[in-house]
Order: structure tokens, then sequence, then C-alpha cells
């Protein structure tokens, strides 16, 4: 793959990045308003749990640090948990979009803390 269908590839997605997280904020509060809180989370985790497993397989658990298991997944989840709960608070579309907002940056900076253990 040449340098330049790389950075047009590189530029396309960051382009799309913001749509689809728009649209990821969306998908929540729509299921977090038509199932409830806990059966919205619930089904969305299920949902990619299910969709993962189709295309990476189980994982093996040995294989993977144990401080990641300890303190990664519990930040991962805390953090999913506490997005969600700011959605589904918030009184509208527009304080909707600016608590995603500010969960952007911090998505951003959970995944290479829970990598880098």
């Amino acid at each position: 793959m040449s340098s330049a269908m790389t950075t047009q590839r590189a530029t396309l997605i960051g382009l799309l990045a913001p749509l689809c997280w728009g649209m990821g904020v969306s998908l929540v509060r729509g299921i977090a308003e038509g199932f409830g809180l806990a059966q919205g989370q619930t089904l969305l985790y299920i949902t990619a749990a299910v969709c993962l497993f189709f295309v990476i397989g189980i994982p093996d658990l040995r294989t993977v640090d144990r401080r990641y298991l300890i303190f990664g997944l519990p930040t991962a989840n805390a953090s999913s948990l506490c997005f969600t709960l700011s959605i589904f608070f918030s009184a509208g579309g527009t304080q909707t979009m600016e608590a995603a907002m500010v969960k952007l940056p911090l998505a951003r900076s959970d995944t290479p803390f829970c990598r880098g253990l």
C-alpha cells in the first residue's frame, strides 16, 4: 500500500470518526430510553459480545496480562456505565451531545491507560 493511499485512508477514517461517535451516542440514548437503563446496557453488552465472538472467537484469558484484567476491565466498565448514566439522565438532545463531548477525550485516554498496564 502506498504512502498516499495510507494517508487518504487515515484521513477518511478521521473524518468518519465524529459521525460514528454521534451515531453511537444516539444509539445508546435510544436504547436506554426504549429498554430502560439496566436492560439497555445489558442488551448493548450482549450484542457486542456476540458480535465479537463471531469476529474473533473466544479469547484465551490466560494470555492476557493480569494487571489488565484486574485494573483495565473494571476501569473500562465503570467508564461505560458512567457514560450511559450521563446520557440516560440528560434532559434532551443538546445535553446528550454535551455529555458525549465530555466523554470523547476520556474514551481516548482510557484505552492507552488500560493497554499500557
